[in-house]
């Protein structure tokens, strides 16, 4: 019994490990495990063959977003994904990055023949037509290449070369490759790119040009409480709200994010006092940075700041990503119990990914955990749904409720109500808006 326990779980183990390294919508390796590959290739002498890091993104693609939806918009970076996929071979890697971003690290002979492979990817793509929608339109794509040479030590330079390259293809009108080839010139260019998004969000921190936008959580329950996601966008010079996927990573960086991230509480605060006077309280979900959770000055500012506002109890819920609570456990429990004093609470998001997700439900009293979006890519898996259920029950028996992302459609949905879910984020219930809803979201189940 003994040993089929442990043959249970070193299976359960391994299955949760493969999930980590995936992007739930494509299948394709995601962003953290890319790094990592990126980072030991970087380390590992290959004299007979060159190594290139190439980033892609798809053209004009926040109109076609626009125009088709997020359903449409996911299914054609489905699409792109495969087709990405099949351009590799035994030593290349192919990765969704972020939003409409993908990377490959490709291993070849020469440069001229990571070129050709690139201008042949583009060719492919350019040949196909995609209907999103119902619609038949066509894609092309803008590929940033460098090549992994000595001079480049890290993985974050790297990736700022291959950006930077992208840029440029992109800025020439599209559907073409750009080959980072001066050294030390893309990388004061790449680190330019950081400089001027630093100084608009300088700017915007001073001048209030981010914006806050609402998803609504729904209750699989009978719970009325009107409980909202908080997101954050950057206006544009043109009014235009720009996503966090552009900015914060030049944010993190240069080490803005825990400016950002008090800008973002002091909105909060201030919506959250309005709308107790309007009484129409709401539950606001706030994220918060791992550059935050270690700033030794943030826990004496969230005192003073809640204190002057004096919201009711739970009217703030401040979530942290689980690697991050994982690496910070002693500051996540000192915030823990601040927040416990303040009258606020904590959620972990991004939760059961990391190995030693439970003890955290053993460590720090939790107002909600909020499931990964990978658990969420194919429930009809009898494994993976296994997992989600542990999850839960485990989330359950600490007297914790239990909050699924990233839920898309009825079939999703039927599923988490089968198996205890309490509460459902995502398209499903309804897309972020800078307006707030004035009632709990109503979601029939």
């Amino acid at each position: 019994m003994k040993a089929c326990c442990e043959q249970e779980n070193r299976a359960l183990k391994t299955q949760m490990a493969h999930l980590r390294a995936r992007d739930p919508l494509t299948g394709l390796y995601n962003r953290q495990h890319f790094m990592r590959l990126l980072k030991a290739e970087l380390e590992t002498e290959r004299p007979a063959l060159v190594k290139a890091l190439i980033y892609i993104r798809p053209d004009q693609f926040s109109s076609i977003d626009a125009r088709y939806g997020p359903e449409d918009s996911d299914a054609l970076l489905k699409r792109l994904a495969e087709e990405i996929e099949k351009s590799c071979d035994r030593n290349s890697v192919a990765a969704r990055f972020g939003g409409n971003v993908f990377t490959l690290l490709v291993l070849s002979s020469t440069m001229d023949d990571v070129i050709t492979r690139c201008q042949q990817l583009i060719d492919n793509i350019g040949k196909k037509v995609f209907s999103p929608g119902g619609q038949a339109t066509l894609v092309t794509l803008s590929l940033g290449v460098v090549e992994l040479r000595s001079g480049i030590d890290n993985s974050n330079r790297a990736f700022l070369l291959a950006q930077a390259a992208n840029q440029k293809a992109r800025a020439n009108g599209g559907n073409q490759v750009c080959i980072d080839q001066a050294e030390a010139d893309d990388a004061a260019a790449a680190n330019d790119q950081d400089g001027v998004w630093l100084k608009r969000i300088r700017r915007a921190i001073q001048h209030d040009q981010f914006q806050l936008v609402y998803q609504p959580i729904a209750c699989l329950g009978e719970d009325a409480n009107n409980c909202q996601d908080v997101l954050l966008r950057l206006q544009g010079d043109s009014d235009e709200a720009i996503a966090p996927g552009e900015f914060l990573p030049a944010a993190e960086r240069g080490g803005l994010m825990p400016e950002i991230d008090r800008w973002v509480i002091s909105a909060a605060f201030a919506k959250s006092a309005q709308r107790e006077n309007e009484s129409k309280p709401a539950q606001l979900f706030l994220r918060l940075s791992e550059a935050t959770l270690l700033d030794d000055q943030f826990e004496a500012w969230l005192a003073h700041h809640y204190g002057d506002c004096r919201l009711v109890d739970n009217a703030i819920i401040l979530q942290v990503n689980e690697d991050d609570a994982a690496r910070n456990v002693g500051r996540l429990r000192s915030l823990s119990d601040l927040c416990q004093a303040l009258g606020m609470g904590i959620a972990i998001s991004h939760f059961g990914v990391a190995p030693n997700c439970m003890q955290i439900l053993e460590l720090i009293p939790l107002s909600y955990v909020i499931i990964d979006g990978l658990f969420l890519g194919n429930l009809n898996d009898e494994e993976r749904l296994k997992q989600l259920e542990i999850i839960v029950g485990n989330a359950h028996e600490h007297g914790i409720p239990v909050i699924a992302s990233q839920v898309e459609n009825g079939r999703e949905l039927a599923v988490l109500c089968s198996i205890g879910i309490d509460y459902v984020l995502g398209y499903i219930v309804q897309e972020p808006d800078a307006e707030m809803p004035d009632r709990a979201a109503d979601l029939a189940t």
